[in-house]
């Protein structure tokens, strides 16, 4: 979660998940192109909260991005956002911004948030503050639930990783809405796709239609395109100057059942294309239907639509230097204490409570402590919710636990 968006995503086994070519969207435009299954939805730091002509309370999609950005960064923006709110929680002082080097006014926020939702609301100014945040935990809530539930996965099974500059603000939240075990901070969350981009692997997908059944399976057919498909990712490859041991191959099916419109895509074994390599490609896509549409039918032969060789060439990846090991006291990360807005459970109403506010800087591994607690850092600010425990693990992961 950024300053103008959230992306959200779903990792099984920490393996990344590719769109089917039909879903691939730029907007209103069908790209048809490789896409990770990553979906963005307008919930920010810049987001504008309003109540419209209806009498609805709304916060987003439209954003301040950063000018003239929220009402307290003091560039001309009048509209209350998300990050004014959190400042009017007390969440985010005036020493939050880039280590306190972004000067803010707390005022402008209280201004904000007062004239344009809670006046009109005819609302005090902690419940309109808190309303901004709970709707867009909840819009951030419901569009995990699209990526998990909805598709087979259960979120109770999973961590949520808490990335970009206002995620860390927000996942505590979300995790106790959704019943999610634990939440994983990385050491430095508002730099996630700079890192990313600098690391990934780099990836030639290449596919063919083969149009063959599981039933009387081709299998010259498909043994002469897949060892075509390989030569051609390795070659790209190679013409990037990948070395040969960074090169591997992925395969992966487009598989349906007879009769069907649509393919679910369904990672295939390697090895020598043969009859008992097509059974447990079926067997795999018998597998993903049945957790994607809750039925399956094994006894149905299955179409095997496209082949696709993904060549990846290995980059080098960071490695997380280890920190300073301490005991479980945190005391000596607290950096002061503060009045924060929180609420001890759902149908409560919020209330200020004296909040310990840490240094992530200071933090040793094995350091725990409980919420509600604040922890600064130059590009993000972590939430930790009343009834939550924290550890901080040997590369300084801040690991939340939710309340029981």
């Amino acid at each position: 979660m950024g300053g103008t968006s959230a992306d959200i995503g779903v990792a099984p086994d920490g393996k990344l998940r590719m769109k089917h070519l039909l879903d691939t969207r730029i907007g209103d435009y069908h790209a048809m192109v490789p896409m990770a299954e990553v979906d963005t939805i307008g919930a920010g730091g810049g987001s504008i909260a309003s109540i419209d002509e209806g009498g609805m309370f709304r916060v987003g999609p439209r954003s301040a991005g950063a000018m003239p950005g929220p009402a307290c960064y003091n560039r001309g923006g009048t509209e209350p956002t998300s990050t004014d709110a959190m400042v009017v929680m007390g969440w985010l002082g005036a020493d939050s911004f880039l280590s306190g080097t972004m000067e803010v006014k707390p005022e402008l926020a209280t201004e904000a948030v007062k004239t344009h939702i809670a006046d009109k609301l005819g609302a005090d100014l902690e419940h309109a503050a808190m309303g901004i945040f709970q709707i867009l935990a909840h819009s951030m809530t419901e569009a995990i639930s699209l990526h998990s539930v909805r598709k087979g996965y259960d979120p109770r099974e999973f961590s949520l990783v808490a990335e970009g500059g206002a995620g860390p603000l927000y996942a505590w939240q979300i995790a106790e809405h959704l019943g999610i075990p634990r939440v994983i901070v990385p050491g430095h969350p508002g730099i996630t796709s700079a890192v990313g981009l600098l690391t990934t692997d780099v990836r030639y997908e290449v596919p063919t239609t083969v149009w063959t059944s599981s039933a009387e399976p081709d299998l010259d057919l498909l043994s002469r395109e897949m060892d075509r498909l390989s030569e051609q990712a390795v070659a790209q490859l190679r013409a990037d100057g990948i070395a040969e041991d960074d090169i591997t191959l992925e395969r992966s099916v487009d598989c349906r059942y007879v009769g069907q419109g649509y393919e679910l895509r369904v990672p295939a074994p390697a090895g020598e294309i043969t009859a008992e390599w097509v059974e447990q490609t079926a067997a795999t896509f018998h597998e993903v239907h049945g957790r994607t549409y809750s039925q399956r039918f094994d006894d149905k032969p299955v179409q095997l639509v496209n082949i696709r060789v993904t060549g990846v060439g290995a980059v080098e990846h960071i490695r997380i230097a280890e920190i300073d090991k301490g005991g479980a006291d945190a005391s000596g990360a607290i950096k002061s204490t503060t009045q924060a807005l929180f609420w001890k459970n759902a149908s409560a109403d919020p209330e200020w409570v004296e909040t310990p506010v840490y240094d992530r800087a200071l933090f040793k591994a094995g350091n725990t402590f409980e919420g509600p607690a604040i922890v600064q850092q130059f590009d993000s600010t972590t939430i930790v919710g009343i009834g939550q425990k924290a550890t901080v693990d040997a590369v300084g992961h801040i690991i939340i636990e939710r309340s029981a």
